[in-house]
């Protein structure tokens, strides 16, 4: 999040006014909010990625035991109900 919310919303607005002018009459708010998004995305999303990696990483260097990509993908499609990718 932008450090200063008031800016943000100005640079939002902005934005706003420029798609409306520009071909973008025919977005939803949520369209136009996406495409935003898309534009700036939260600076602590890879933050929070790596620190989920390097967690992963100190459980293995630690001996915590994981489970197999394969194992992982089985449970997670059948609690899930997606087909495996040969059964498609």
């Amino acid at each position: 999040m932008n450090a200063h919310p008031t800016n943000e919303l100005r640079e939002f607005y902005t934005f706003l006014g420029d798609r409306l002018n520009n071909g973008g009459a025919g977005l939803s708010p949520e369209e136009a909010l996406d495409e935003w998004r898309d534009i700036h995305p939260e600076p602590f999303d890879d933050e929070d990625d790596v620190a989920a990696i390097q967690a992963a990483i100190d459980d293995l260097d630690r001996g915590v035991k994981c489970i197999p990509l394969d194992e992982f993908d089985r449970e997670i499609r059948k609690e899930f109900n997606i087909p495996a990718p040969d059964e498609r």
